[in-house]
């Protein structure tokens, strides 16, 4: 009986594992750092677009973010389609990402939570969405691809809330530039595994239920069935 359950904890957290890294869409580019507004209390930065060579057919349930920021305190990542106003537009969502980056000397690259496993070996486990959230992610991503098929893109608005803190997201003229801290930024979201792998883990299970079931019927009856 051991033998199996671990096969089949071993089977199910390759096949949760494999389709996760194999869902998870990751896009890196330079900060536009520009489009900023200020509507009383609320700064919001225009970040650039994040374009994604193939967009996910589920709904999205993590998120990394990176960014070069300063001066920023409590400064949330919004996702959505539009570059060209952040103010009333309907079309963005709180990813729920935030940077806090308090010295104003230099700009400093952050991640939140941390770097995810295409950038450093593991990495580390990505924020998780709300339902909501990761859905209306999805479909703005699936609306974006209607636009501009095959690929699928996010704008990112960088917006703080407080008065205090004037936050910035500069941009380099040079994507390439050797600078100590280029000003980059970068998204990884991850979707839920595919179906055809939840089903896969589920007959294992049940397959591993009967096997114990039989088992109990020959120790009870004390023949072989």
């Amino acid at each position: 009986m051991k033998s199996i359950c671990v096969i089949v904890q071993s089977l199910a957290l390759l096949c949760l594992c494999s389709t996760s890294y194999a869902d998870m869409l990751f896009a890196f580019g330079q900060q536009a750092g520009t489009v900023i507004e200020t509507v009383g209390n609320q700064r919001a930065i225009y970040l650039g677009r994040f374009e994604f060579d193939s967009p996910s057919s589920n709904d999205f349930t993590g998120i990394w973010a990176g960014v070069t920021i300063r001066d920023a305190n409590n400064v949330r990542l919004f996702l959505g389609n539009g570059a060209l106003t952040f103010d009333g537009n309907a079309s963005m969502v709180d990813s729920g990402v935030v940077f806090t980056q308090l010295t104003n000397n230099q700009p400093t690259a952050v991640a939140a939570p941390g770097l995810p496993p295409s950038l450093s070996g593991l990495g580390v486990a990505p924020l998780a969405l709300s339902a909501p959230v990761g859905n209306a992610l999805h479909q703005l991503l699936t609306n974006s691809a209607n636009l501009s098929f095959p690929n699928g893109y996010l704008d990112g608005w960088l917006v703080s809330n407080d008065p205090n803190h004037l936050f910035t997201a500069p941009s380099s003229s040079n994507p390439l530039s050797s600078s100590a801290t280029p000003f980059n930024a970068f998204l990884g979201i991850t979707a839920v595994p595919e179906p055809s792998s939840i089903v896969l883990v589920g007959l294992l299970i049940v397959g591993a239920g009967a096997a114990r079931l039989r088992r109990g019927y020959v120790a009870k009856d004390g023949r072989r069935l």
